[in-house]
């Protein structure tokens, strides 16, 4: 009963609730791995990755079997500045030799791999996207432009939407994918069955270790060419993944080494930006307004190394203030934590604003007239959030880092021309943060030209981005 308690208030935004529920029961079993397994997910929502990865490491000790587990501990590794990218890699190949990382029954023999598929010259590619998230969601987002512009005497789409949520990006997503499939009440021998009826050339998993993967879907191999994009921005090593599509920013070269897959390189940024219909306009900040350093990011993100900069950054600039805005601001606990961790650092309680955001998303994007400068989450960066700041008129403030979901901003800036804003390491990240401070005014002509540089940058040329996307699964798939 406490397991679904604590499900119940993740999935509701309440992590402090759920991990009250969690610590009670664990009084009573101390050996209940699925209980430890939600400790760590609530401990990831509150911003405290390091506790999520022990906890998770717990539940897999306790429970070697048990696959979600496995792929929460991977994701949590991706936030927690205490592992370096070599302990990251080893909890990813660890969960690879455990076999798939979600349960499933026996499936068919897997198709021939890559090497073994004779190129053909047949048009148009078939490319299949398996998610969970084609929906208002970073993946549905940023998927948005390549479907819509990518040539269809070139690639045709089938999309495997495995959620039952069905929003309004799902519905301008399903215009554009002429074979749509809903699967997430197919079991994975079904789903599989689906794919390899509708010969796939490649197959896009488009989750990882997130909510809603097929991965023994994948490991069976859909497609003769499987890649992995966006839903995980990072290797996850699942069995049967072949490569992931990034850039050289996020994944320079050789970094890939000891992963098995091999990195795909779009030429530029490995993501494009399509604003949502009906944004706002820019907003200007009123005279005498306090300066204000913002984030949209959600919590997990906000791990203690990452808070502890941001107050370096409130006392060498004492008047201004920091807005946070994410979902689980919406529970009062988690925002009296939040506050409490600041205010640890020494950052007064009335410098902070804490909200939960609207649902609406130009309504969202409206609260960015508040802020002056974003400031970017130091081991996972925004990769949406910073696209909608820039997008209305806020720059950032980013530090890049040594994996890849820490590189994301870096990449979305240095396309956008915008490199300066880019730190050397946490005493530039300061100093930026300084600089920008004292010359106020000279960031209302940067906010007056922003979506003006985005459009004119390859962040915003969703043709030419579409089209080197194709260029890019044809070759992978032998078609160039």
């Amino acid at each position: 009963a406490a397991a679904l308690i604590a499900d119940v208030c993740l999935d509701s935004g309440a992590p402090s609730r759920a991990l009250n529920a969690t610590e009670c029961a664990l009084a009573r079993y101390p050996r209940a791995a699925v209980l430890w397994r939600d400790q760590g997910r609530a401990q990831l929502d509150r911003g405290q990755p390091t506790a999520a990865v022990a906890a998770l490491r717990q539940a897999v000790a306790l429970d070697p079997a048990d696959a979600a587990a496995r792929s929460s501990l991977c994701l949590a590794s991706l936030y927690d500045a205490a592992l370096d990218a070599d302990a990251v890699r080893r909890i990813h190949l660890d969960m690879a030799r455990h076999g798939s990382a979600s349960p499933a029954p026996p499936l068919p023999p897997p198709s021939p791999s890559p090497s073994q598929v004779p190129a053909t010259a047949r048009a148009p590619l078939k490319v299949g996207l398996l998610s969970g998230d084609l929906r208002t969601h970073p993946v549905g987002i940023f998927m948005g432009p390549v479907l819509e512009h990518a040539d269809r005497q070139r690639v045709e789409w089938f999309a495997y939407a495995n959620s039952p949520i069905d929003d309004a990006v799902t519905v301008r997503l399903r215009a554009r994918v002429p074979n749509w499939r809903d699967v997430v009440s197919l079991d994975d021998a079904a789903c599989l069955a689906l794919m390899r009826t509708d010969g796939l050339d490649v197959l896009m998993d488009l989750s990882g270790h997130t909510h809603g993967s097929r991965a023994a879907v994948v490991a069976a191999r859909a497609a003769p060419l499987q890649v992995s994009y966006l839903g995980y921005p990072a290797p996850n090593a699942l069995p049967g993944i072949d490569a992931l599509i990034a850039d050289d920013t996020v994944m320079p070269p050789g970094s890939e080494s000891g992963w098995p897959e091999h990195v795909l390189r779009m030429p530029h940024a490995f993501l494009c930006y399509e604003p949502y219909p009906g944004t706002p306009d820019v907003a200007f900040r009123a005279p005498g307004a306090p300066f204000t350093f913002g984030s949209f990011n959600n919590l997990a993100k906000l791990d203690d190394r990452t808070l502890a900069l941001w107050s370096r950054v409130l006392k060498a600039v004492p008047t201004a203030r920091l807005l946070l805005c994410a979902t689980t601001l919406g529970e009062q606990a988690t925002c009296a934590f939040t506050r409490s961790r600041l205010e640890n650092l020494g950052v007064d309680a009335d410098r902070v604003e804490l909200h939960a955001p609207i649902a609406a998303p130009a309504q969202l994007l409206a609260r960015y007239a508040a802020v002056d400068v974003a400031l970017d989450p130091l081991r996972f960066n925004g990769g949406t959030t910073t696209f909608d700041a820039l997008w209305q008129g806020v720059p950032v403030i980013t530090l890049p880092g040594a994996i890849m979901p820490s590189r994301m901003a870096a990449s979305i800036l240095a396309a956008a021309a915008m490199a300066s804003w880019i730190a050397r390491d946490e005493d530039h990240y300061v100093e930026l943060a300084i600089g920008a401070a004292q010359q106020r005014d000279e960031l209302a002509p940067l906010r007056t030209g922003m979506r003006e540089r985005l459009l004119a940058s390859p962040l915003g040329d969703a043709r030419g981005f579409a089209a080197a996307f194709v260029d890019l699964l044809e070759s992978a798939a032998g078609r160039r």
